[in-house]
């Protein structure tokens, strides 16, 4: 693949050797690794990179696509992100994020849907598969209130999403995080709204490390997997102790080996995304862990199983 352009380093002057140095070692990390998932990078696990950059080592370890983060987006410039994603041959699995119908991020119902509705064609212009939704939180409402806002507010836009081929994914939180985004705090909760919605556009945005210990998991991934629209990843020391506690695949606890194949297994094709939300990865200024999760991810099938999810 030829790169036609620079990537920019994150002290911001643009340098050919930093782009060529950071595409360089990204691929010979990544090396060997054979394509079986389809991964996507999160730029929320890179966040503090430049657009340019995450994109340049991204392509060459390997990723198919980028999950895009609208705020970031933004900053960079819509039209320069779709060059440069373009330029590198790299797909958007997800745009994150919309929602938020029940005016817990202080938006008014109709506020709140006018923004979905631009998300869904900002989405649609980059060809992603997915526009992540946030229900928000009860701010106050009865919780059957609360329920119908987030359902008819998904409905306001599913009609326009089919159209432009985007899939609305509704995703649910741990509760111990969950205070500030959403109600939804189990894959139950979401598939009430999910069901009562019945468009084919609302689906659900899998998060392992939100979802990981619900018990009976493994068994209810074949009922699960038509309704998912992105399986994002990262890893777990255990309980969650603050929204930025996830960890990169394969340095924690979660049966990561046993709960990817059973999405396989069951039917699902859509993009699996390493999304890491962490202080501790964000500070570090190397490159090394982005093709690294393509290697642990890709060897999963000759890894042993030793489940840890609850019966």
């Amino acid at each position: 693949m030829t790169q036609k352009r620079t990537a920019i380093p994150r002290d911001g002057l643009v340098t050919t050797t930093h782009a060529a140095d950071t595409a360089a070692d990204c691929a010979a990390r990544a090396k060997g690794a054979e394509s079986r998932l389809r991964l996507s990078l999160s730029q929320f696990t890179t966040l503090r990179w430049s657009m340019p950059e995450e994109v340049a080592c991204a392509a060459a370890s390997g990723y198919e696509a980028m999950g895009l983060w609208r705020m970031k987006l933004a900053d960079f410039g819509h039209g320069r992100a779709e060059h440069v994603l373009h330029d590198f041959d790299l797909k958007v699995s997800s745009l994150s994020w919309a929602g938020a119908f029940t005016g817990s991020h202080g938006f008014s119902f109709d506020e709140a849907v006018d923004d979905a509705r631009a998300a869904v064609r900002r989405a649609a212009a980059l060809k992603a598969e997915t526009l992540v939704m946030i229900g928000g939180t009860r701010s106050g409402h009865t919780t059957r209130h609360a329920k119908r806002l987030v359902r008819d507010g998904l409905l306001a836009v599913a009609d326009e999403a089919a159209e432009r081929g985007v899939r609305l994914g509704l995703l649910p939180m741990h509760a111990a995080l969950a205070r500030r985004w959403t109600f939804q705090q189990s894959t139950h909760d979401a598939l009430e709204i999910i069901h009562s919605a019945r468009h084919p556009a609302i689906g659900l945005v899998f998060d392992i490390y939100h979802l990981w210990q619900e018990p009976g998991l493994i068994a209810r991934i074949p009922e699960l997997a038509p309704l998912v629209t992105l399986v994002q990843i990262a890893d777990s020391r255990g309980e969650p102790r603050h929204e930025y506690d996830r960890i990169l695949p394969g340095d924690g606890l979660i049966p990561l080996d046993e709960i990817i194949p059973s999405f396989l297994r069951a039917g699902y094709r859509g993009y699996f995304e390493v999304h890491v939300w962490s202080e501790a990865l964000w500070r570090r200024g190397d490159a090394a862990f982005v093709p690294r999760c393509v290697q642990f991810l890709q060897g999963l099938d000759a890894r042993p199983c030793h489940s840890t999810i609850p019966a």
